[in-house]
């Protein structure tokens, strides 16, 4: 009886697995770039550090700066490349920036990983005049020729305004699974064609404080 329930458990399991792995093929499959997929196997133990480690390192062609996707949005971006893994920093990392642009009219801004709220996004320079407001979706607005252009990253949930600040806050939440997904895709663009020293740059511009 626990053989058969155990076997029962393993056939769910591996349903489940085929299922993840097919909503992330599907998603993937509009992106007019090459993908790989990867496991995430370790998360950072720095509960100030929003990290995690995959499978793939420099051997698979792996490189610093190279983005990192689930089914359902952006997840990343590679900082440290080691042979067989690499350490992945999160959206979520309070030294990420990722230029996004609201979906629905094309306004821009960053969104930075929360300092208060480690499953969050906070929007930086978002004047008082732009529209923006509960329920819009994010998608990567392609600046800095790191991430792929269009693809969902995350959805604002409060916009708060005060006529005596400069600025609002923005709040949004990822739309990938940052804290339950294992299954992930690397991101092939061409940027890894282009000069050494453009290459530095969109890096710099998409993620903050790696130094």
């Amino acid at each position: 009886m626990l053989v058969a329930q155990r076997e029962l458990q393993l056939l769910e399991s591996l349903a489940s697995e085929n299922s993840r792995l097919l909503e992330l093929s599907n998603a993937t499959g509009g992106l007019e770039t090459d993908v790989k997929p990867a496991e995430i196997i370790n998360v950072a133990p720095d509960p100030f550090s929003r990290r995690v480690l995959i499978n793939r390192g420099a051997n698979a062609g792996v490189f610093q700066g190279q983005p990192l996707l689930d089914a359902n949005g952006l997840m990343g971006q590679v900082v440290e490349v080691l042979p067989f893994t690499a350490w992945v920093m999160l959206i979520t990392d309070s030294n990420h920036v990722t230029p996004v642009e609201v979906n629905r009219n094309g306004e821009r801004a960053l969104a930075r990983g929360s300092r208060s709220n480690t499953a969050e996004l906070e929007l930086e320079f978002v004047t008082q005049t732009q529209d923006m407001k509960a329920g819009d979706r994010l998608v990567s607005s392609g600046m800095g020729q790191v991430y792929p252009k269009n693809y969902p990253v995350a959805e604002i949930i409060s916009v708060y305004t005060d006529p005596g600040l400069d600025f609002a806050t923005v709040r949004a939440r990822p739309l990938a699974q940052m804290a339950s997904t294992r299954h992930v895709m690397l991101v092939f663009l061409s940027l890894i064609h282009i000069s050494e020293p453009t290459r530095r740059y969109a890096l710099a511009y998409a993620v903050v404080g790696l130094k």
